[in-house]
């Protein structure tokens, strides 16, 4: 099983895919984490050639995870509409036929710089620059590719909350499964 875990910068993805993680046979795999790896500066726009050697990564990490029967949960920004990184995954994951849901997380734009400010990174410091991703981020997350059943308003939530309403369940569904 592999959770695609999308929502903007700030919206929670890097603390539940930690907390989902925390369950055996769990894995947490960040596209930004293997944006770093490439050497991708972290105050340049992401670009289609870096895309894909990250998207490359992921997929190894995926298939790794499968040949040791394990699940993953992946985490990433959708920044475009049609969201092209949602779909590249969802095709690589049907043609290996390993099984997958996606979560959008979709907090409003003010949830969002108030876990910006809590996370304290460099990067988050201009909350005026932050405000202006996040209502980039945030109208991609609207497009029809996205189900409205994948989507989470975790906004007044905390991570635990979120996980516990959303996900305990998915995790759950794993452990009773394995034979």
């Amino acid at each position: 099983m592999v959770i695609l875990l999308i929502g903007p910068s700030g919206s929670g993805k890097t603390t539940l895919a930690r907390r989902i993680s925390q369950n055996d046979h769990w894995i947490h795999i960040a596209e930004d984490d293997l944006w770093m790896e490439i050497g991708h500066p972290s105050d340049k726009l992401r670009d289609d050639a870096g895309q894909m050697q990250v998207h490359s990564k992921a997929q190894q990490q995926i298939d790794e995870a499968v040949r040791q029967q394990r699940n993953a949960v992946l985490e990433f920004l959708v920044y475009e509409d049609p969201p092209h990184g949602l779909t590249d995954y969802q095709q690589f994951l049907e043609q290996r036929k390993i099984p997958y849901v996606a979560r959008v997380l979709r907090p409003g734009v003010e949830t969002i710089l108030e876990r910006q400010q809590v996370r304290g990174r460099p990067s988050d410091r201009d909350r005026e620059i932050m405000g202006r991703h996040a209502e980039h981020q945030l109208p991609r997350l609207y497009s029809d590719r996205i189900q409205a059943n994948w989507v989470i308003d975790s906004s007044g939530q905390t991570a635990d909350q979120t996980y516990s309403r959303h996900f305990a369940r998915l995790v759950e569904a794993t452990r009773t499964s394995r034979p």
